[in-house]
Formats: C-alpha cells, sequence, structure tokens
C-alpha cells in the first residue's frame, strides 16, 4: 500500500514527546547528497513502525532504491507540505563514507537519563546526537567506516544496532546543532575495534 500524505497520522503515545522540528544547520556536503527521505509513523504488524517515504511523490523509498530519494531540501519541503510526516532520514550506502549508531531501549523518558553504557558510546564517538523518536534511545550519526567490532549489544537490554553501507535508513526529528558537531565527527569511530 502507497502512504497517503494529507490525512491525519499520530504518533504512538510514547513518541509525542520528540516533536518534529525543522533542522537549523546541516553541512553542504551531507545536505547536498542524494540520499535523504521524508518518514512516517504506520502500524506493522500491531506495532507502531517507521517508514521511510519518496520525497518527490509520497510513496514509500525502499533502501535500495535511490531513485526513490532525494536531497535534504526534497525531504524538508515534503515535511512542510505534509504534516503525516514524522521528520527526515538518510539512506546509508556503499559509495559513501558514513555510518549511524541506534542504541535503543537506553533512556528514560521521564528523566533523560541514559544508561551508562550508552553515554559511554555516546562520548566516545563524540558526534551529532539526537534522542530516537520513541524518546526511549539514541541515535547517532558520523563520518567513517563501521568495523566489524562495532556491532554488538550495550547490556542486556539495550541494544546497538550500527549502521552503514547496509542500505539502512536512520531516522531524525530535530538536526539540531549539527554543525557544530561535525567538524570532529568520525575521530572516535576511526579508533573502534582497535587494540
Amino acid at each position: 500500500m502507497t502512504p497517503t500524505t494529507d490525512g491525519p497520522k499520530t504518533a504512538p503515545s510514547d513518541a509525542t514527546a520528540v516533536p518534529f522540528t525543522l533542522p537549523g544547520t546541516v553541512p553542504a556536503e551531507l545536505a547536498a547528497l542524494p540520499q535523504w527521505v521524508a518518514w512516517w509513523w504506520e502500524e506493522r504488524d500491531g506495532k507502531p513502525a517507521k517508514s521511510p517515504l519518496n520525497p518527490h511523490t509520497g510513496a514509500y523509498a525502499p533502501t535500495t532504491d535511490p531513485a526513490t530519494w532525494g536531497r535534504l531540501q526534497d525531504a524538508l519541503r515534503f515535511c512542510r507540505k505534509h504534516s503525516s510526516a514524522a521528520g527526515v532520514g538518510f539512506v546509508f550506502t556503499k559509495d559513501d563514507r558514513h555510518a549511524g549508531f541506534d542504541l535503543d531501549k537506553c533512556r528514560d523518558p521521564e528523566t533523560g537519563e541514559i544508561a551508562p553504557c550508552a553515554q559511554a558510546i555516546v562520548d566516545y564517538l563524540s558526534s551529532y546526537t539526537e534522542v530516537s523518536p520513541s524518546g526511549k534511545g539514541v541515535e547517532i550519526f558520523t563520518r567513517g567506516a563501521l568495523p566489524a567490532a562495532a556491532s554488538g549489544c550495550c547490556g542486556e537490554t539495550h541494544t546497538t544496532l550500527c549502521l552503514d553501507g547496509g542500505r539502512a535508513c536512520q531516522k531524525f526529528r530535530h538536526l539540531d546543532a549539527f554543525e557544530t558537531f561535525w567538524d570532529d565527527a568520525g575521530a572516535g569511530l576511526n579508533g573502534m575495534g582497535k587494540p
């Protein structure tokens, strides 16, 4: 089914505390890459899911089909026009040097406290980080390729999902102060997996 873009769409109750805000500054080198999509909440198998949308048509945007992606300005234009959009997303490919970390179930949405093991990853990578759309985790966006040792878990309940050229899509709702963190992005990632 192709998502409609003109009807009301509500985020799950545990995500409403993290509203979508249009981003401030994103480096031109990144904004110009044709790897951006919009995304929205939908129900899948009885659970809320984040689905990428083609910023030109509003249809689903498979992470394996570059023809369904666009530039950041395209994704933002779509979000401004359609209230059903929940944010923008970046699709990782094997041709670029970017990576992401999705640290799930590591943040208390009431207090904002982050589990120590997840906070250690955030501190080590020292790159752009924002609260995940669910409010219960954090997402990190950085430069560099992931070493094999990067994937795994943060404790028994705090899953660490590593994203790079495997056609995964990282979703954002803010992108605030992105440029502030981008100059040094990748320094921590380059040291991961080394003895």
